[in-house]
């Protein structure tokens, strides 16, 4: 089966078309590694228009209009049946130290909310930290289809948390990370080193590991290998 990821317009700060949500772009999707959203930060998917304003002083806003994505799967309530479409809003600022931002996303079929904060801080020229949590109004449902998840807030129960570090070790070789946690005890983690084997080839191994620590033997380790080679 074949699809579209991405077919949109964009010009000035306008964007129309498809491409995923508001909700997780605007606060830079998670972290480096392969298997970001172990546990999950959001959508992705969505007919969408949207405007981002970008200021000479580094603070941004954002809002969109979006449909939502019947390929969301059991993650998400998919394409709305209302007649108003989701709307998603968000402001950030970047500086020299790092990155601060939230983004709030109103699911208009189920009527929740979902808002998402997040802070990034360069702790040198060559390594920086993040930490994002996210809170869910209608997260007791559970996340999936039949329960009517918010399709902003495809984590488990109300709220859940990330936190994550990418550290370049020199030219050829990052460090990426990332931990995630959620209300339904769901936990996760993952850790890749990218390394760029000549310009416009990277080998990026990665480790893997998830449990839900409310159930037994739920726990399972992964690994990949990715090869990418940039034109």
């Amino acid at each position: 089966e074949m699809g579209i990821e991405h077919a949109y317009i964009e010009l000035g700060g306008f964007r129309i078309g498809k491409t995923d949500s508001l909700f997780s772009t605007f606060t830079d999707y998670s972290s480096g590694v392969l298997n970001d959203g172990l546990v999950p930060y959001g959508p992705f998917a969505t007919l969408q228009i949207a405007y981002t304003y970008t200021g000479a002083n580094g603070f941004s806003a954002a809002i969109a209009l979006e449909q939502g994505d019947e390929d969301e799967g059991e993650f998400a309530s998919g394409i709305t049946e209302d007649y108003a479409p989701y709307v998603v809003g968000g402001v950030s600022l970047t500086q020299g130290w790092g990155k601060i931002g939230v983004v709030a996303g109103y699911d208009s079929w189920e009527q929740e909310v979902a808002v998402k904060g997040r802070l990034d801080v360069n702790i040198t020229d060559t390594a920086s930290v993040f930490v994002m949590a996210a809170w869910d109004s209608g997260g007791n449902s559970g996340p999936n289809l039949s329960d009517g998840a918010n399709f902003y807030a495809p984590w488990g129960g109300d709220w859940a948390v990330w936190g994550g570090t990418a550290i370049k070790f020199n030219e050829k070789a990052t460090f990426n990370a990332e931990v995630g946690y959620d209300d339904f005890d769901n936990f996760s983690i993952a850790a890749n080193i990218a390394y760029d084997l000549v310009p416009g080839f990277t080998i990026t191994p990665e480790i893997a590991y998830v449990d839900n620590f409310d159930i037994d033997d739920s726990d399972a380790w992964g690994v990949n290998v990715r090869f990418q080679r940039t034109f």
